[in-house]
């Protein structure tokens, strides 16, 4: 373990001075303020006035290169103007009157709030494929232009974030005049980059300060947590389709999906709403996890070798354990919520198939022949911690000794024989699911060694987290895991790892200090990544943008797994953060 901590601590300090090194070679993004919230505010007001006919005359005199002004309508369309101009209030109050002047009728009566964009002191571009690597740029932190003859386009740090826009199309597309025509003469000639800050208008006459078309969290309480998973429920009852799937993936900035699909994750998506229903008590998330499980119901496919009958979903052809494994750990909080005697027949026979599934050395088959057809030889890291899950959290609705005699004989291969040879542990892998499934055992089987795996595994991921000041190179990273940038759903599946931890190290009488500072530290990144009411107009599709993780600080990409695992872990850290 030590080896596994020193390991990450050098590669994170070569990391780190290589970026620190490129960033100055084009400005730290971290720079002090331009404007305070006062200032903000007025420019804000400075930029409604053109479009509804009510100026503002007093004007903070700030030192800029230029600003860019959007109108975010309600419908989803934006309008974009912008001026080179030294002095804030000029830029801004000349881009609003472009602004009405050019899409004055489009705009109309039509509800909108304002983002301004002010441009600090531009650098000249070199490489963008290094840039858009990371050395000297970081995306969403940056306006980019491109200027002839004093002439130029550009698109703001909040287009460029949103849209996850790559440097080398952008400066191509501003070579062809797209992106916002920017009015006055531009500081520089060429390919530049002008780091930012932004704001954008709040509720009730408020600013609301933007980092990378989003926002810095404070310290967050439970309160805060279980709003957030709120947030993330609601964002999939709305992805939810009229044939009980899910839109799965795609880019919420862009509002655009994909056709793939994965029978494992729309399972694991069922259970975290039938969480947020037993939490909550919000009866949608219920209904809509209902609907979702009759789709689910449709993969099943079914043996029978006696009087013994075995079930598993079936996905092109191919039986997974996992989603066996994932399948019961829904079902059984579908019985938690009301319980049924059909539903208890199908978990019996969910886990008949688990239960056949394991070898006699402890470990688990990850794939089972369909029809005859050869199975995947291959080993899933995870599938044998979602079969030990589901058939524990079963045992709560069908004590079954048979369903703890199969975890306990893989817990004993998963924790004394996988990743070693010859008596060499060769790695710790992060097996959240298999943290879960060692405290329900635990709470069954209280066992020493179960215990101390368990948090064995909960100090590798400890050690992972972006929480010292040195290793933060962005604030929006801080309490995200390596590697850079830190990615959500990974923090996810950590904090799921972790709560079981920190509820098996208590109940085991161990110290949870370093669980309980990772879990708080980990919970406020997990909900920054949420799309949140006070900045989801900046997003094109709102009521299928709101509550949505995304995929980390630099992307907008999406999948259903990244809600169905920060709401699971962040559920449980509500309840652990309240405790004194």
């Amino acid at each position: 373990m030590a080896h596994h901590a020193w390991r990450s601590v050098v590669i994170r300090l070569v990391l780190l001075l290589l970026l620190t090194a490129s960033l100055t070679a084009c400005g730290d993004p971290d720079l002090p303020r331009l404007v305070d919230d006062d200032q903000a505010l007025r420019l804000l007001q400075i930029a409604r006035g053109p479009l509804t006919g009510y100026f503002h005359l007093q004007a903070p005199q700030v030192k800029v290169a230029g600003a860019i002004v959007t109108a975010h309508m309600a419908d989803g369309n934006k309008y974009s103007t912008g001026v080179f101009d030294n002095d804030a209030a000029n830029a801004v109050q000349r881009a609003a009157e472009e602004m009405a002047a050019r899409y004055g009728k489009q705009i109309g009566e039509q509800a909108f709030k304002l983002s301004v964009s002010l441009l600090r002191e531009p650098k000249r571009m070199w490489s963008t494929g290094l840039r858009e690597k990371g050395l000297g740029y970081a995306r969403g932190l940056y306006a980019v232009a491109v200027a002839e003859e004093g002439k130029g386009y550009a698109f703001s740090d909040i287009e460029m974030h949103v849209n996850g826009l790559p440097l080398k199309s952008v400066v191509k597309a501003l070579k062809r005049k797209k992106g916002v025509r920017m009015l006055g003469k531009a500081p520089k000639g060429g390919e530049f980059l002008a780091p930012t800050e932004s704001f954008t208008e709040g509720d009730n006459n408020t600013v609301v300060r933007l980092y990378r078309a989003s926002t810095i969290l404070p310290d967050i309480d439970s309160e805060a947590i279980r709003e957030g998973c709120k947030l993330g429920g609601d964002y999939l009852c709305a992805l939810l389709q009229d044939n009980n799937k899910f839109l799965y993936e795609g880019n919420v900035g862009r509002d655009k999906y994909n056709k793939n699909y994965n029978l494992l994750r729309h399972a694991g998506t069922c259970y975290s709403l039938y969480q947020l229903h037993l939490a909550t008590g919000v009866d949608r998330y219920r209904d809509v996890s209902d609907r979702a499980w009759i789709w689910l119901r449709k993969q099943l496919e079914f043996e029978r070798d006696g009087d013994t009958i075995y079930a598993y979903p079936v996905e092109n052809k191919v039986i997974k354990l996992g989603g066996t494994g994932l399948m019961l750990i829904a079902l059984s909080e579908r019985l938690t919520i009301s319980h049924s005697e059909d539903d208890l027949r199908l978990g019996k026979n969910l886990a008949n198939h688990i239960m056949r599934s394991l070898q006699e050395d402890g470990s688990f088959l990850s794939y089972w022949p369909h029809k005859g057809k050869k199975a995947k030889r291959r080993r899933s890291i995870y599938y044998p911690g979602e079969a030990m899950l589901g058939l524990m959290r079963f045992y709560a609705h069908n004590p079954d000794p048979r369903y703890v005699e199969c975890v306990a004989k893989s817990a004993q291969y998963l924790i004394h024989e996988r990743w070693r040879i010859i008596g060499l542990e060769l790695t710790i892998p992060p097996d959240a699911w298999l943290m879960i499934a060692l405290d329900e055992l635990h709470r069954v089987r209280p066992q020493k060694d179960y215990a101390d795996y368990c948090l064995k595994l909960a100090d590798s991921m400890v050690n992972d987290q972006f929480d010292k000041d040195w290793e933060i190179l962005y604030p929006d990273y801080r309490g995200g895991y390596f590697p850079y940038p830190p990615a959500v759903t990974p923090a996810g599946a950590r904090m799921e790892g972790l709560t079981s931890a920190y509820l098996l190290a208590q109940r085991a009488g161990r110290d949870t200090t370093a669980i309980k500072r990772t879990i708080a530290l980990a919970a406020r990144f997990q909900v920054e990544r949420i799309i949140r009411p006070e900045f989801a107009h900046l997003y094109p599709n709102v009521e299928r943008g709101l509550g949505a993780f995304r995929h980390s600080p630099v992307s907008n990409r999406i999948r259903i797994d990244y809600n169905q695992h920060n709401i699971s872990g962040l559920l449980v850290a509500a309840r652990i953060l309240e405790e004194q």
